[in-house]
C-alpha cells in the first residue's frame, strides 16, 4: 500500500502551495495475505458455519423458529460479506494473496464445509437454505477469481456439485 505525503506551505495571506511532485513511500502497514485472512476472512468463515438449529431438516420443524431465523440470517450475512471481500479483491488484485494458495484452499474448503452442513433439502420453509447456496455460489466464484490458475482442480469439483444439485443441463 502506498501513502502519499503532500508538502503544504501556508503563508499569512492564506495562500496554499502544494508540492504535487512527492514520491509515494511504501509503508510498513502493507497488507500481507496472512494478516488479511486472519483479521477479516477467518472470522467470517466462522460465522458462515451453521449449527443444527440454523437449518433444521425438512421432516422436523425448528424447536425455536425465531432463533433459527436469526441464525440463518447471520450465516447468509457473513457469506454476503465474504462475497463483497472477494469481489473487491477481483477488482483490485493483491499478488501476495493470489500467491497464497493454502489460504485459498482454506477458504474454499470452509465454504464447502458449511454447505455440506446446510444440505440440499428444499421445500416450503426452506428458502433460507436455498439463499445460502445462492450466495455461496457467488463467494466460490470470487474465490476462483482471486486464486485463478491456482485452484483449477476445484472448479471441476464445483461443477460436479452443481450438476448433483440441479441435474444434467437441458439439451
Amino acid at each position: 500500500m502506498f501513502s502519499y505525503f503532500l508538502e503544504l506551505d501556508i503563508d499569512a495571506g492564506d495562500n496554499v502551495n502544494i508540492d504535487m511532485n512527492t514520491e509515494p513511500e511504501t509503508t510498513a502497514t502493507e497488507i500481507s495475505s496472512f494478516s488479511f485472512l486472519a483479521s477479516l476472512v477467518s472470522p467470517l468463515l466462522a460465522l458462515v458455519q451453521p449449527t443444527t438449529l440454523s437449518f433444521p431438516p425438512l421432516a422436523s420443524p425448528s424447536i425455536h423458529p425465531p432463533t433459527t431465523s436469526a441464525l440463518s440470517a447471520v450465516h447468509i450475512s457473513a457469506l454476503e460479506c465474504l462475497n463483497n471481500v472477494f469481489l473487491s479483491l477481483t477488482a483490485s488484485p493483491n499478488p501476495s494473496i493470489h500467491s497464497d494458495v493454502n489460504s485459498g484452499l482454506t477458504v474454499w474448503n470452509g465454504i464447502w464445509s458449511a454447505l455440506s452442513l446446510v444440505g440440499t433439502q428444499t421445500g416450503l420453509g426452506q428458502e433460507r437454505r436455498q439463499e445460502m447456496w445462492e450466495v455461496a455460489a457467488g463467494v466460490l466464484w470470487g474465490i476462483g477469481r482471486v486464486w485463478k490458475g491456482n485452484l483449477v482442480c476445484l472448479f471441476s469439483l464445483f461443477a460436479n456439485y452443481v450438476y448433483v444439485l440441479n441435474g444434467p443441463p437441458d439439451s
